[in-house]
């Protein structure tokens, strides 16, 4: 088995359907091992990634260990911003943050240098929090109702 051919194959696939990869990865789960897909896009629905998975999958079979599983999906509405820069493409976006300085729900305004600049709602009213990126330890995109 050769990951890297792998990758690569689901690559090639997934740019003809205009999808981004979040990530491509081995897992085990209930003692089966599964060669999970993640897409970062929010609207995908059966129907589309149907397809998508039965050209990975016509298209690694060969490569694919025989008691592996193939798992195709999307990362999710509430997927992690990994790192600084995905926290900068996701500025005006509702997020969670857990931290030092701030644990919740807000809206980033900013990015200034490797400081986070969020809007808060504290008792009815909004307040900007900073935060520096390296004490936050975990963010992630939130839905907002």
């Amino acid at each position: 088995m050769n990951i890297e051919k792998i990758k690569q194959i689901i690559t090639e696939i997934v740019a003809l359907y205009g999808y981004k990869i979040y990530s491509i990865k081995f897992k085990q789960e209930f003692g089966a091992q599964i060669l999970e897909v993640l897409l970062d896009e929010s609207n995908l629905s059966h129907d589309l990634i149907e397809p998508l998975h039965e050209k990975i999958a016509d298209a690694i079979d060969e490569e694919l260990p025989e008691n592996a599983f193939l798992e195709v999906s999307s990362v999710g509405l509430e997927r992690p911003l990994d790192n600084l820069e995905e926290v900068k493409d996701h500025i005006k976006g509702y997020v969670y943050v857990v931290s030092d300085y701030y644990k919740g729900h807000g809206t980033i305004i900013d990015v200034i240098e490797e400081n986070v600049l969020i809007e808060v709602n504290d008792k009815s009213k909004k307040v900007k929090k900073e935060i520096p990126y390296n004490k936050i330890s975990q963010i992630r995109k939130a839905i907002k109702f």
